[in-house]
């Protein structure tokens, strides 16, 4: 198969699967505020071409549900090549400036196609009610 087939099929099913997002999101993949905002990362980031259309593809993929929103600061560090710490501070800035808007939507879509890994997230127990104390049950030892 030559690379423009595979290039075609892949096309087709990111076509798919844009079909199927919903309207807040398809503007997100589609919109040049986004393209803006992705100008204005790599600027502040210094980051290079290949690192910026990298950093597009990721965007993409957590909002096609291709990628667990939880692994981006993973694979922005890992994909562009940059510290963990300053993968954060982009990963942190898309969600709350770029996603922010349809995060409801994103957060559907991360559920139905990441259930497994949303419901393996480690929960912390509820902390217990107080025990009532009868103040009769209490001794008192110095008065004995």
């Amino acid at each position: 198969m030559t690379d423009s087939l595979k290039d075609t099929g892949s096309w087709n099913i990111f076509g798919l699967k844009y079909l199927n997002l919903p309207l807040s999101l398809q503007n997100i993949l589609m919109d040049s505020p986004t393209m803006e905002f992705v100008a204005e990362i790599s600027d502040t980031y210094h980051l290079l071409e290949s690192q910026a259309r990298e950093l597009s593809r990721i965007m993409g993929n957590v909002i096609i549900g291709d990628l667990f929103i939880g692994n981006m600061t993973s694979e922005i560090g890992e994909r562009l090549n940059l510290p963990p710490e300053t993968a954060q501070q982009i990963r942190n800035q898309i969600v709350s400036e770029l996603f922010a808007p349809a995060i409801e939507d994103i957060k559907k879509v991360q559920r139905e196609k990441f259930a497994n890994k949303i419901g393996n997230q480690p929960q912390t127990p509820a902390p217990k009610p107080p025990t009532d104390i009868n103040p009769g049950n209490v001794v008192n030892l110095r008065n004995k």
